[in-house]
């Protein structure tokens, strides 16, 4: 939706910027998901991983609005 595009952007950066004090802490003290075992370079990949998903975002909601085809 060209219209909400921007602010659900901006809202999904901040929500991924919110998180990563808690992914940090993760990987820094090998907290487990609960019923789940993961490798300790799964905690530590997220991390890189969320910069990613910033700049992706980002470049997202920055662009130029598709136009709409009629129909």
């Amino acid at each position: 939706m060209p219209r909400t595009r921007r602010a659900a952007g901006w809202g999904l950066i901040a929500l991924l910027i919110a998180v990563f004090p808690a992914n940090v802490y993760t990987a820094l003290r090998n907290v487990q998901p609960p019923r789940r075992d993961e490798d300790k370079w799964v905690l530590w990949a997220r991390l890189p991983l969320q910069a990613v998903l910033v700049a992706w975002t980002w470049w997202t909601a920055a662009g130029k609005p598709r136009e709409s085809s009629p129909g």
